[in-house]
């Protein structure tokens, strides 16, 4: 198995609990800045547990998360 493979789990969000919410809503009016005025549907490439999609769909835009990660995509689900 290559690292990565196991690396973005559940743990993976134990050893990054400071990325929260606020950075995330940094992030993503820092890509709506420089993105096309509608930019839809978007693309989280490498999604993670979501907070960026999150983020983005509070703004109002349509979110397609994808990550190699199953562990990581669920947790994504329940949050929506």
């Amino acid at each position: 198995m290559a690292w990565w493979e196991s690396w973005f789990g559940e743990e993976y969000l134990e050893l990054y609990p400071h990325r929260g919410p606020a950075d995330a809503r940094r992030e993503v009016a820092f890509a709506l800045e420089r993105l096309c005025p509608e930019p839809e549907p978007i693309l989280d490439l490498c999604c993670g547990n979501g907070r960026h999609s999150i983020r983005f769909a509070e703004r109002g835009f349509v979110p397609v998360g994808l990550d190699y990660s199953a562990p990581l995509l669920e947790v994504a689900r329940l949050r929506n």
